[in-house]
């Protein structure tokens, strides 16, 4: 997936170019609409079967001293019809990566209806030590072993660390991901591949590109407008938007599914 492809898909006719100053180490909530190319079942939004949901990040800088605080929020459509919530708070640094420290995860899932399937719901908490990453899930806990020499971030921690990087050549960054705070994986990077030029809300604009490649992972492309704002993210088949207003357009697409499959 390219911005390009994007654009052709129509996924930007909407967009609307962000207001306003921006303080990437600041306090800030950005919501990005989850796009993806399959249609599937249009069960939720028959106007536009590539909405699958949304992804809110919330950022705090630590009051006590340093490091950063990110709250996330994500609901995800799923094909049974149903919904998958996850909401995450994590403790990191501050840093370039963002690094992952602590974290705590409630994960749960509910029908159509919004009835949620008890079976289903998970909660995990985990640590990343000098030497092996700690999680536990109620009575199980485990380590996974991990390389001192890179450093932990999260997929979600990225959408942080790639606005207050330096918007300029420079080497690559290396280190081990936790995907959805669960998976490891190792040997990625991230590097910064220069300005490209776009029309997005009807304007030529000059957007910052990060792009980050490894094992296990399909590579991801990272667009930031001059102030350092990520406007949006591709990875495989699926595109995360800056969309303010996705989460009432989430809550419209609730109704909608519940009331195709009363």
């Amino acid at each position: 997936m390219t911005l390009a492809a994007l654009e052709a898909y129509g996924a930007l006719a909407d967009f609307g170019l962000p207001e306003g100053e921006f303080d990437a180490d600041g306090s800030f909530r950005h919501t990005y609409r989850l796009w993806l190319v399959s249609s599937g079942w249009p069960i939720a939004r028959p106007a536009d079967p590539h909405y699958r949901g949304f992804v809110e990040i919330q950022r705090k800088p630590r009051r006590e001293g340093k490091g950063i605080q990110l709250a996330v929020r994500q609901s995800v459509f799923q094909q049974t019809p149903g919904l998958a919530d996850t909401v995450a708070q994590i403790e990191c640094g501050e840093d370039a990566l963002t690094t992952v420290q602590s974290w705590r995860l409630v994960h749960k899932v509910s029908d159509s209806h919004g009835k949620a399937v008890p079976e289903a719901r998970t909660v995990q908490s985990g640590t990343v030590g000098p030497k092996a990453i700690a999680t536990s899930q109620g009575n199980y806990g485990m380590e996974t072993p991990r390389s001192p020499s890179r450093p932990v971030t999260s997929n979600w921690s990225l959408f942080d660390a790639v606005q207050r990087l330096p918007r300029r050549e420079s080497p690559p960054l290396e280190f081990d991901m936790l995907e959805d705070l669960d998976l490891l994986k190792p040997s990625q990077r991230l590097t910064y591949r220069g300005e490209q030029e776009h029309v997005l809300d009807g304007k030529p604009v000059r957007l910052h590109r990060w792009q980050h490649v490894g094992r296990a992972i399909l590579p991801h492309d990272y667009y930031l407008d001059g102030q350092g704002r990520l406007l949006v993210a591709l990875g495989g088949l699926r595109a995360y938007i800056l969309d303010p207003g996705v989460c009432e357009l989430h809550k419209q697409c609730l109704a909608t599914m519940a009331g195709r499959t009363s």
